[in-house]
């Protein structure tokens, strides 16, 4: 039993996992019955899932490269191939694959359907889907990428900004440009937008440099 539990590769903490036990089940036989499943999908597998995770300081970009493009620290892909380690290319469909320059990869398993591997990211994995058109090329022959970013895309506070003429902020106070601050943040995110770092300090400065350059 602890030998299966050990061979399981799953994102969450199993006191998280095992939270997600309908009542009335016992905990142990509801992992061995999970784990059979996952040992049928391998068997079978037609498709299987990569994680790609961001290990530098620097968040990581699934987009084009304008400096509008969403980044995200984690992405979950479906391909159709069973995944090779970047060293031997050696096959492997289920452990780490290795590092590519601040990027770390891991093999997550084969599943007999794509709707079973969508299944496995999105309940297990929390991942969410990222829209074709926010993907660089080199991922555009996968089936599907995922992301498990609370929002769809996420905006460097200066690109964001560009939408907008900030030119009257040097007469706010501190009190207004936090209200502003706020307005801002939450358009983004009724959109689908994270916005990355601190507004409020963002203007700060730019408000500053304003009142240098008259």
């Amino acid at each position: 039993m602890n030998k299966q539990i050990e061979n399981i590769r799953i994102n969450k903490k199993l006191s998280i996992l095992l939270n997600d036990v309908p009542k009335g089940i016992s905990y142990a036989n509801w992992i061995v019955k999970q784990l059979e499943r996952l040992k049928a999908h391998e068997e079978n597998a037609v498709c299987w899932i990569i994680s790609t995770s961001n290990i530098s300081p620097n968040r990581m970009s699934c987009g084009d490269e304008n400096g509008t493009s969403p980044v995200f620290d984690n992405i979950y892909e479906i391909v159709d191939k069973i995944p090779r380690t970047n060293m031997s290319g050696e096959e492997r469909e289920r452990g780490w694959l290795g590092q590519t320059n601040d990027e770390d990869c891991y093999a997550l398993g084969g599943f007999a359907s794509i709707d079973a591997a969508r299944t496995y990211i999105t309940e297990f994995l929390g991942g969410r889907l990222i829209r074709k058109e926010l993907l660089k090329d080199q991922y555009i022959g996968n089936y599907e990428i995922y992301t498990d970013a609370d929002f769809d895309e996420y905006w460097f506070i200066a690109d964001w900004l560009a939408n907008y003429s900030v030119e009257g902020i040097r007469n706010l106070t501190k009190e207004e440009l936090e209200e502003f601050a706020k307005e801002l943040e939450k358009e983004a995110n009724d959109e689908g937008i994270g916005i990355l770092g601190d507004i409020v300090e963002y203007l700060m400065d730019l408000m500053e440099v304003q009142c240098n350059l008259e």
